[in-house]
């Protein structure tokens, strides 16, 4: 019974100690701008409708909303930062596609599909690694409507991406996801 009552409390007071109570100094907490903001306008999970030339539709799912504070650790020892987050996940259920896109730390911009990533600063206007394939525009015409700032990732060259699914990807600050191709066809925003 002594035993198991000194194991309880090693354990206990081993346990309540938080990771961040060794961390040297507290991570800056990052306040996200409006203008970093404007990349993902939406503010719950819910469908978002797309038509193609002929003007058919499809509609893309927004799931795993969040809008929050947390932090980005270095491993598991101590948070580099912490500050305001937007995340979510863009589902095509005919597909089984997801693009990925999160605004935060530094304001940059993430996007992540099956086939390629992208990062982006906003505030400086730099895409990390541009290419063909992974770019910044300012003015995009898709479908014989035109976006400002956009960012587009499209599959890579050296890939190897099937014809089938999403291959490519637009997202419009002020507007979030405005297109994509999906077994070489051409959506956007309604």
């Amino acid at each position: 019974m002594k035993y198991s009552l000194l194991a309880f409390l090693i354990i206990l007071f081993s346990c309540s100690k938080s990771r961040t109570d060794t961390c040297p100094i507290s991570p800056q907490y990052q306040v996200l701008t409006d203008g970093v903001k404007q990349w993902l306008p939406y503010t719950n999970n819910k469908s978002v409708v797309y038509e193609n030339a002929a003007q058919v539709r499809d509609t893309i799912e927004i799931k795993n909303l969040f809008i929050g504070n947390d932090s980005i650790w270095l491993g598991d020892n101590c948070p580099i930062t912490s500050g305001q987050f937007i995340r979510m996940t863009f589902f095509d259920k005919k597909s089984g596609d997801s693009i990925y896109m999160q605004v935060g730390y530094q304001d940059e911009v993430r996007m992540v599909t099956k086939y390629s990533n992208l990062l982006f600063y906003d505030n400086k206007l730099v895409l990390i690694e541009p290419a063909a394939y992974r770019r910044f525009d300012l003015n995009v015409t898709l479908n014989g409507k035109t976006f400002t700032q956009v960012l587009a990732l499209e599959c890579p060259p050296a890939g190897n991406c099937p014809a089938a699914g999403i291959t490519k990807v637009y997202f419009s600050k002020s507007a979030g996801l405005v297109g994509y191709e999906r077994n070489d066809v051409l959506w956007t925003l309604k």
